[in-house]
């Protein structure tokens, strides 16, 4: 099995306060992003996070045509998880939670199949207690690999998992609860290699010095054909309030 990967974050939501009469429908997602991430090639698997259903008949039109579409959305909003996979594909959603936003499918490809976890990790206010709740939706995520998934070499997880900046130490820090090298730690117990590995003072960044906090990781009946990489985002990307640029990646059984 042969897997290409485009994940991103829409960064699609209401904002409330600086108008408190917006709504969802208000918003428009349209053709020209479809359009941006259908040009590159032979992707399998898009993997939207920060999706909302708006006006955005053009977007989802555009993959239509060679894509079946599954998501996981919640709210009054229908915010969440938005995937496209190839129509050729097979695809078996497994489970949504609302909490992290989270949706599980099971993808078949010449006669092989994974499983594919796609999940955000939702945030507030970068204060201690946030990094507390985030470190708790991680750990609702780990304990459903450990419950769910019988074999974790054929497992694939990817998402903005926002763990903000990477540091040497994480002592009388916000983040002291949930951080990278947790995340890395945690994925490593679990037989699950990252495809991007940061470094305290590494300045890998998605987008005009936003953090790099879109990963990929994948069991050990993996391999990356490549390592993985962000694309370049041009400052007027067509995409929501640009923060994240694509995570492209390329995975073989």
């Amino acid at each position: 099995m042969e897997l290409r990967i485009l994940e991103s974050s829409l960064n699609l939501r209401v904002d409330r306060r600086n108008d408190a009469r917006l709504s969802n429908t208000d918003y428009q997602l349209k053709k020209e992003v479809a359009r941006e991430q259908l040009a590159y090639k032979d992707v399998d698997l898009y993997c939207n996070v920060e999706y909302m259903e708006c006006q955005d008949e053009e977007y989802l039109y555009e993959f239509s045509k060679g894509y079946k579409r599954i998501s996981a959305l919640f709210g009054k909003d229908n915010r969440g998880i938005l995937c496209y996979v190839k129509k050729e594909l097979g695809i078996t959603v497994v489970h949504r939670k609302e909490y992290p936003h989270f949706l599980h499918f099971r993808i078949t490809k010449n006669n092989e199949t994974a499983d594919v976890i796609v999940f955000r990790i939702l945030v507030s206010d970068s204060s201690k207690e946030d990094f507390e709740d985030r470190a708790k939706q991680w750990n609702i995520v780990m304990e459903y690999i450990d419950s769910n998934i019988k074999e974790t070499s054929r497992l694939i997880l990817t998402g903005d998992w926002n763990h903000a900046r990477v540091r040497s130490q994480y002592a009388g820090y916000n983040q002291e609860s949930f951080h990278y090298q947790k995340i890395k730690n945690d994925l490593k117990i679990r037989g699950l290699s990252m495809g991007i590995n940061l470094k305290p003072g590494h300045k890998e960044h998605s987008y005009a010095g936003y953090l790099a906090i879109d990963h990929i990781a994948v069991g050990d009946a993996f391999s990356y054909l490549e390592a993985p990489g962000y694309s370049h985002y041009h400052p007027n990307a067509p995409i929501g309030t640009p923060d994240h640029a694509y995570l492209l990646a390329c995975i073989k059984s």
